[in-house]
């Protein structure tokens, strides 16, 4: 079964914003402890400061990418994301992230 034009452009928009939700949530999860370490709210050790800053850079990296990439790889990203349980959770919050691209990338 194929599907059509209207519903492929759909389901890349909609993997944009599975991708710019889960690297918001990712980068926005880690940030939120890094600035509470570094306003010295929260003392953490150097390598936890270190995988908070690794995940921070991969949650911009989705972002951006799901943001600029292209179609093919959007939905290379999104299935090789989404391979765990919360991934119907995650597809809930992206829902209003999809209702805002949704007119800027059906228009191209």
């Amino acid at each position: 079964m194929t599907r059509s034009d209207k519903s492929q452009a759909s389901w890349g928009t909609y993997c944009r914003s599975y991708l710019v939700t889960l690297g918001g949530l990712l980068g926005g999860g880690a940030s939120v402890f890094l600035v509470a370490h570094y306003t010295e709210s929260l003392v953490l050790p150097w390598q936890i400061t270190l995988l908070l800053s690794t995940f921070l850079l991969g949650g911009i990296m989705l972002a951006l990418a799901g943001l600029f990439g292209t179609a093919a790889q959007m939905e290379r990203l999104a299935d090789s994301t989404s391979d765990y349980e919360l991934v119907g959770r995650i597809a809930i919050v992206a829902h209003p992230v999809y209702l805002m691209l949704r007119p800027i990338y059906e228009r191209r």
